[in-house]
């Protein structure tokens, strides 16, 4: 019998029920399940037993270069990373020059290295800015200015696990006239409302 709750309280293995808080002053017996030291922080097993709770470790990988080829430098106005659950992929997206390029890595757990794929022009050209890039409901978009009126406009992103394909440009601004300076490309931001079904953008 597990550990569960009962409409008095909280029933044990033994079938005793625990019917009120526990207090500083009480003990209660439990069986171990593994080795445990006097002072180790446990958890209750749904079988009654207690076991001693690991202690949890991170690393850090080692840096990883996306591209060998191509140079996102100061003529380079956002850049963005996401993470695909649904293929296990990471897709990095920047600015060359005006040309935006996209670049699919793959991650090791084991050794925590990153393997990044041939950086791939996007088939998205004269962009002025990168503003913003989410993977939020299924949905990966971004949102990018032209490099001659800078406008601001989204797009979205299907993939396949080993081929991004962006959209067209949706216009954000129908009426074509609040412009971006590329040098506020930290100043814009979209978001997915899971409440109203919607994506909201704000600048």
């Amino acid at each position: 019998m597990a550990v569960s709750l009962v409409s008095t309280g909280v029933q044990f293995p033994d079938s005793t029920i625990q019917t009120t808080a526990a207090s500083a002053a009480g003990t209660r017996t439990f069986t171990s399940s593994g080795s445990i030291t006097a002072g180790d922080p446990v958890a209750l097993n749904s079988d009654g037993t207690v076991s001693k709770v690991a202690a949890s470790t991170y690393a850090y990988g080692s840096a990883s270069q996306v591209s060998s080829t191509l140079g996102f430098g100061s003529n380079t106005y956002g850049m963005g990373v996401v993470y695909d659950p649904t293929y296990d992929k990471f897709y990095f997206i920047g600015i060359n020059g005006t040309t935006l390029y996209y670049s699919i890595g793959t991650l090791n757990t084991s050794t925590g290295a990153m393997t990044w794929g041939t950086a791939t022009t996007a088939g998205v050209t004269n962009v002025g800015a990168l503003y913003s890039f989410k993977n939020s409901n299924g949905v990966i978009v971004f949102i990018a200015t032209d490099n001659t009126s800078y406008l601001p406009s989204a797009y979205t992103i299907t993939s396949n696990g080993s081929t991004l394909t962006f959209s067209s440009a949706i216009a954000l601004d129908s009426t074509a006239t609040y412009q971006f300076n590329n040098f506020q490309y930290d100043s814009a931001d979209i978001a997915y409302d899971s409440f109203t079904g919607k994506w909201l953008f704000g600048y």
